[in-house]
């Protein structure tokens, strides 16, 4: 299934994205545990975020850290296949196994100290994504699965001067395999 996303990034950002694709991200596992890393994993872990059919979330998104004026917001298609994603949109199995998984006694060591390395803003949720990092990575050790290649999950963006609400207003896409990324093409 096809899915068009928008992400929204600087100007010189996007022209790098248009001439050579967008770059992967990579989870350097021995800094990851213990939060050294160059880089903070977003909300949904590390890889190319999207907005799922929403140009005004792309905006929001960006107007409310940076200069207006100064973004491109590129348009792409991500090819979604279910036995490869996490779905905390709809897919309540996905939710349970999830939650199930930070209910593990056995996992509460790792998660106390991911929570000494990583903390959830309103903003920015790196704790969470820290989680589904630790998640993906376990799955995959014990052959639960081959590969995660996106995430998505409902998201909050703040768009509503002077309030802020946690009631969801957007679906947010991480994609974790830029193989499945598709007709990349600048918008604004």
């Amino acid at each position: 299934m096809v899915k068009k996303l928008y992400h929204v990034t600087s100007k010189e950002n996007a022209k790098s994205i248009l001439e050579s694709g967008f770059k992967a991200s990579r989870v350097d596992l021995a800094h990851f545990y213990t939060g050294n890393m160059r880089k903070k994993p977003g909300s949904l872990g590390f890889g190319v975020y999207g907005f799922l059919d929403s140009l005004h979330c792309a905006k929001c998104f960006w107007e409310k850290d940076s200069d207006i004026g100064k973004e491109s917001i590129i348009k792409f298609d991500v090819n979604v296949d279910h036995d490869s994603s996490l779905n905390f949109v709809d897919d309540v199995e996905d939710m349970d196994y999830f939650r199930s998984f930070l209910q593990d006694q056995l996992k509460y060591n790792t998660i106390s100290n991911l929570e000494k390395h990583y903390s959830n803003l309103y903003t920015q949720h790196e704790l969470d994504g820290a989680l589904i990092e630790y998640f993906i990575n376990q799955l995959e050790k014990k052959g639960a699965i081959q590969h995660i290649n996106l995430v998505c999950c409902a998201t909050t963006t703040d768009m509503y001067q002077g309030m802020h609400t946690c009631i969801p207003n957007g679906i947010e896409y991480c994609v974790r395999d830029v193989s499945i990324i598709d007709n990349i093409e600048e918008v604004s």
